[in-house]
């Protein structure tokens, strides 16, 4: 497990053969690259589905709990938006076979949209330390869905470290279970994930480097069918001027909204631009797919990149939104 702050991404561009090795790499990584389906890759658990209820039962008691606090509706995770932006998502020329799957089976440029969050159930300041995530709706993807629904959408959901504490129904039940008990002391809270057996994974969103939003690297931390492969994504910061403040940290005197007040700022100023990579499955016994605890790692099975994000300079709160009335401008 790396120390915190010590988190790598190993990056290449699989369309140029002088970063992506070779055109052997690419020969080598379609003959390793498992399938979908291939046996091991899922594994359902004894009473997985009566788990996942009481998980989906405890969130919802998260959801009400919120709302008596703050008189508003907000979701299970990720409840507090940092902004919103709107862009091109560009899959990319030219990628070798084994990447060339689903909606990168040929390149093209689509309209999204990304909004940034921060992760935790309970609403904290900005200034405390907290995992932060993406979400990224693409518009115009054609293809079957796994719902059967017609929408010409594609979804992706990430967030600021390569695993997740939560790594299967019941380990999600038991921290779900300490943050509901200790929903009013959040320092109790801590100390019994700190005293977990597990707790390098049950601490570690919470130790994080305290990052500005558009200078953080972004993981979807579980795997996900890849055409006819399996893959995890990433999400990392492409812009110089995003790579210059990867290491300017958030800081306990900063405002209790710093973290929306610099997103603003920095896309107001500047043109956002990220790479999104895929990391695929080669070997199950490094990568396990079933425990979302154990890191893949990025410098045996790099990430390839896929396709770009990018955002022109835009206010991240529309004023199409903006507040009214006496009240609201006090």
């Amino acid at each position: 497990m790396k120390r915190r702050g010590d988190l790598e991404m190993n990056v290449v561009d699989a369309s140029q053969n002088d970063l992506s090795s070779s055109h052997q790499y690419k020969d080598e990584t379609i003959q390793q690259c498992l399938a979908r389906d291939a046996e091991g890759v899922e594994v359902q658990q004894p009473n997985e589905r009566e788990w996942i209820q009481k998980v989906s039962d405890q969130f919802n008691r998260f959801q009400m709990m919120n709302f008596n606090e703050h008189m508003h509706c907000l979701r299970g995770t990720h409840l507090k938006t940092q902004g919103c932006v709107v862009g091109k998502f560009t899959v990319k020329d030219d990628l070798p076979a084994h990447l060339r799957q689903g909606m990168f089976a040929k390149s093209g440029s689509y309209d999204c949209i990304m909004r940034y969050s921060s992760l935790t159930p309970k609403l904290v300041p900005d200034n405390i330390p907290a995992p932060r995530g993406i979400g990224i709706k693409i518009f115009g993807i054609e293809g079957e869905k796994i719902w059967g629904e017609d929408k010409k959408t594609q979804d992706w959901t990430l967030n600021n470290y390569p695993i997740l504490e939560l790594r299967d129904p019941k380990t999600t039940y038991d921290i779900a279970d300490s943050l509901e008990r200790n929903w009013d002391d959040l320092p109790t809270f801590a100390k019994e994930q700190s005293e977990r057996v597990d707790a390098d994974v049950a601490t570690f969103g919470s130790q994080l480097p305290r990052q500005f939003m558009v200078a953080m690297p972004q993981y979807s931390q579980s795997a996900y069918r890849y055409g006819d492969y399996v893959a995890k994504f990433g999400v990392f910061p492409k812009g110089e001027k995003q790579k210059e403040i990867e290491n300017v940290h958030v800081k306990d005197s900063d405002p209790i909204n710093i973290i929306a007040q610099h997103t603003r700022d920095f896309h107001l100023k500047n043109k956002v631009s990220y790479s999104f990579c895929a990391q695929l499955l080669q070997d199950l016994n490094e990568q396990p797919v079933d425990d979302i605890g154990i890191e893949w790692d990025a410098k045996k099975y790099p990430f390839e990149e896929v396709a770009v994000l990018e955002f022109d300079p835009q206010d991240s709160w529309l004023p199409s939104f903006r507040s009214l009335g006496r009240p609201n401008h006090m």
